[in-house]
C-alpha cells in the first residue's frame, strides 16, 4: 500500500496505452472494496439489515435479530436456518477517452442460525467478506527512446468469523382481541477480522537493453477483535379489530364481484372460486440501532525490492535484493460505527429505511515502515427496501417473496481530492425450493450499482451483481433434528 501514488498516476493511462483486468482500481485505497451486504436476501433489498428480521434466514448486521420467536409476524428466528451464497460481477469502468470490461465471481460465505430458549434466545455464527482488494494494471511508456512497461498488481482483502446472541428482553403478551404487544431485543456479537493486502509494482524494460527490471512489493496483515451491539424495539401501529375490518369489507367487495361473475357464467368455475379470507395481522414498526466497537488491529507489514531478468517467454529470475523497510509491527485503530434503521411491516409487506456511518478519518497509526493512505474520510450509507409476500401457506407462486431495495454511499476513499460515491439499486425473489409447504428457500437478486465519474482523469465504474443464495430451514415434517423415541 506503499505504492498508492503510482497506481493513482497510472489510472488514466490504463485504458489508452495498456490493459486492464481484475477488479476495481480503487481498491488499491485504504481496505479495499467495502461489503454492504453479507446475504442474497438482504443485498436485493439494497443492503438493509438494521430494523428488519428474517424468520427463516440469518440478518448478521443487527444481533438483536437473531433473538427467536414462536410467531414470524414478531420476527427473529424461528427455526434453525442455514445459510450461502455466491456473487458474480460485470464491470464496465470508463474513462473519458475509453473503456473496459471484466467479470467475476465470488463466493460470500456462510451463516447459521438456532432459536433456544423457549422462545426467548437465538445463535448465529458464519463466515463473510469485510472487504475485497483486486486489481491488475499495464501501463506502457516511452523514456529515452525506450518502451518502458509499468504493471501493477492488488490482491487480498479482510474477512470477518462472528458468533452472537440475541435474547428477547420484554414481550407483552397478546391480549383478549388478540393483539401482540410492544417487543424488545437486544444482541451482541463477537467479531474477528483477519486478511491481508499484497501489493507489487514493476518496471519492466525490454528484452536486451542494458537495464535491470524493478520489482517492490508490500504487504499488509491485519487481525483484530471487535463485535456489534443491536437492539429492536416492535410495537403496533393499528389494532387488529381495525384490520380485521378492513378485510372484512374487502371479503365482502369481493363475494359480491364473484356472485356477479357466477350470474354471467352460470356453471363454469372461477380460477379463484377457493380463495381464503386472511386473517388479520396488525401493522407493525420496529426502530432498530447498532453500535460497532472501536477495532483495533494488530498490523505486519513488509516491503520488499528486488531487481530481476525477464526472459522472452515471461519467466522471472531474482538478480539481487535492494535494501528496503523490511518488516515492520504495530496498530491501526479504526473508530466505532453506527447505525440507525426504522421498519414498518404486516405478515405480507415490509418497508425499511437505515442509516449507517463510520469515520474513518479518525484512523490512528502505529506502524514502523508504513504510510498512512490519503483520502480517508468519513463514510455515510443510506438504505431503503421493501418484500412482499403474498401468503406463508398455499402453492409455489403464493409463497414468493418479492425484494427490491435502494442504496447511497458516500465513500470513506478520496482520489485526486474527489469523494467516491455510489448509487445501487437492487430486485431479487426469495422461491421456496418445492412445491409443498416448506420454509428452505432459493434466493436470487440482481443490484445495478454506479461509482466514480470520469471527471479529473478517475474512472466510472458501471457494476452488475447478480446474487445466488440458498437458506435450508427444516419444518415440522421434515427429519431434520427430530427427535426419536425407543418403543
Amino acid at each position: 500500500m506503499r505504492h498508492l501514488s503510482w497506481c493513482l498516476f497510472a489510472l488514466a493511462h490504463g485504458f489508452v496505452q495498456g490493459q486492464y483486468s481484475g477488479g476495481s482500481p480503487y481498491s488499491a485505497y485504504g481496505f479495499g472494496d467495502l461489503l454492504y451486504a453479507a446475504t442474497a436476501p438482504t443485498a436485493a433489498m439494497g443492503g438493509v439489515g438494521i430494523a428488519i428480521t428474517e424468520p427463516y434466514a440469518v440478518v448478521s448486521a443487527n444481533p438483536a435479530s437473531f433473538a427467536s420467536a414462536r410467531q414470524p409476524e414478531l420476527g427473529g428466528l424461528v427455526r434453525p436456518v442455514f445459510d450461502a451464497g455466491v456473487r458474480a460481477t460485470w464491470l464496465h469502468r470508463r474513462t473519458a477517452v475509453g473503456g473496459l470490461r471484466r467479470a467475476d465471481g465470488e463466493f460470500m460465505g456462510f451463516n447459521i442460525g438456532v432459536p433456544f430458549g423457549r422462545g426467548k434466545w437465538g445463535l448465529a455464527f458464519g463466515l463473510n467478506p469485510f472487504s475485497g482488494v483486486g486489481y491488475t494494471l499495464v501501463d506502457k511508456e516511452g523514456q529515452g527512446g525506450v518502451a518502458v512497461q509499468y504493471e501493477y498488481d492488488g490482491s487480498g482483502g479482510l474477512n470477518k468469523v462472528y458468533a452472537g446472541v440475541g435474547r428477547t428482553l420484554y414481550q407483552h403478551k397478546a391480549d383478549t382481541t388478540g393483539n401482540l404487544g410492544a417487543r424488545l431485543t437486544a444482541g451482541a456479537t463477537f467479531e474477528f477480522l483477519f486478511g491481508g493486502v499484497e501489493q507489487t509494482r514493476k518496471t519492466i524494460y525490454p528484452v536486451g537493453q542494458s537495464y535491470t527490471n524493478t520489482s517492490a512489493y508490500s504487504s499488509l496483515v491485519l487481525r483484530a477483535p471487535t463485535g456489534t451491539l443491536g437492539m429492536q424495539y416492535s410495537a403496533q401501529l393499528v389494532s387488529k379489530a381495525r384490520v380485521g375490518a378492513a378485510l372484512d369489507r374487502r371479503w365482502s367487495r369481493w363475494q359480491q364481484r364473484l356472485s356477479t361473475w357466477r350470474d354471467a357464467h352460470p356453471g363454469s368455475v372461477h380460477p379463484r372460486a377457493d380463495r381464503k379470507k386472511r386473517e388479520p395481522v396488525p401493522w407493525r414498526f420496529t426502530l432498530g440501532a447498532t453500535v460497532g466497537l472501536p477495532t483495533l488491529f494488530s498490523a505486519t507489514s513488509t516491503d520488499l525490492v528486488t531487481l530481476f531478468y525477464r526472459n522472452a517467454v515471461g519467466s522471472e529470475l531474482v538478480i539481487d535484493t535492494l535494501p528496503s523497510a523490511g518488516t515492520g509491527s504495530g496498530t491501526i485503530a479504526l473508530p466505532p460505527s453506527l447505525g440507525v434503521g426504522l421498519s414498518i411491516h404486516d405478515q405480507r409487506w415490509m418497508f425499511t429505511v437505515e442509516a449507517r456511518r463510520r469515520d474513518w478519518g479518525g484512523l490512528r497509526l502505529d506502524l514502523d515502515g508504513y504510510v498512512l493512505p490519503s483520502g480517508l474520510r468519513a463514510s455515510t450509507v443510506l438504505a431503503a427496501g421493501a418484500r412482499f409476500t403474498p401468503a406463508r401457506e398455499g402453492g409455489l407462486f403464493e409463497r414468493i417473496t418479492y425484494r427490491t431495495g435502494l442504496r447511497f454511499v458516500d465513500d470513506y476513499l478520496e482520489v485526486r481530492g474527489e469523494p467516491l460515491r455510489t448509487l445501487a439499486a437492487s430486485a431479487g425473489v426469495s422461491i421456496p425450493l418445492n412445491w409443498a409447504q416448506t420454509n428452505s428457500l432459493l434466493h436470487f437478486g440482481v443490484e445495478s450499482a454506479h461509482r466514480g465519474s470520469t471527471a479529473n482523469g478517475l474512472i466510472r465504474e458501471d457494476q452488475v451483481n447478480v446474487w445466488f443464495g440458498v437458506s435450508i430451514t427444516p419444518w415440522k415434517l421434515e427429519r431434520w433434528f427430530r427427535r426419536y423415541q425407543i418403543q
